[in-house]
């Protein structure tokens, strides 16, 4: 694929291998030149991880500027500890961007109930923010780090024109078991360079999920 998250103005992205998975690249990251615009829907489920709770709080004002995303670990059922690391991830990544770590969406996937390795990660994220890049290579290496058991990375990307403008939209997801209902353990990241108000891109976003991902109904 030729286009991809890096195609998108203002867009950079890594992904890397800190070892938390054996082999495959474990995190990744996607930061946004400027402060954005910012919609999300998350898991039904009344046990969530600890990323979700923390996003959800990130996101109450719509904006974000970061995504960190960690595979390998879940960092669900991981209690205090589970829930500092995840603040230690958002922490990190501000840090290095200088931008206010509450817009910093943070996400995880991988093993649910283990330990989280916050000293790891934390590590990771601070060695390959300054990697950050606008190579397509980059937006590659990111689609590939957030999988799990997926046997492929999934990358798409879209051209399209609105009121004389030229608008790129691309996205990344992980996904191929335990996606019913609503997503389940799925995780998809859009990132656009359209102008849009924030409630118009969650109402949009609630109504593209529901006619997308939430009408997949694999569990297993």
């Amino acid at each position: 694929m030729n286009k991809n998250l890096t195609s998108v103005r203002g867009i950079r992205c890594w992904g890397a291998h800190t070892g938390v998975k054996s082999m495959r690249r474990d995190l990744a990251i996607i930061h946004s030149e400027v402060p954005a615009a910012t919609a999300a829907v998350f898991t039904r489920n009344r046990v969530v991880a600890e990323p979700v709770k923390l996003s959800r709080r990130h996101l109450r004002d719509h904006r974000a500027q970061a995504i960190v995303c960690n595979a390998g670990n879940a960092n669900a059922c991981t209690g205090k500890a589970g829930a500092e690391g995840a603040r230690a991830m958002a922490r990190a990544t501000a840090e290095q961007l200088g931008i206010d770590e509450r817009d910093v969406v943070v996400a995880s996937t991988g093993l649910i109930g283990a330990p989280f390795p916050t000293e790891d990660i934390v590590d990771g994220i601070r060695e390959n923010v300054p990697k950050l890049s606008k190579k397509a290579a980059a937006g590659t290496f990111t689609a590939n780090a957030i999988l799990t058991t997926d046997t492929f990375a999934k990358e798409g990307f879209l051209e399209f024109e609105a009121d004389g403008y030229e608008i790129n939209l691309a996205g990344i997801a992980k996904g191929s078991g335990m996606i019913h209902p609503n997503m389940a353990t799925m995780l998809a990241f859009i990132v656009c360079d359209i102008a849009i108000e924030p409630r118009l891109l969650q109402r949009l976003t609630r109504e593209c999920v529901d006619e997308s991902f939430n009408m997949i109904t694999v569990d297993g």
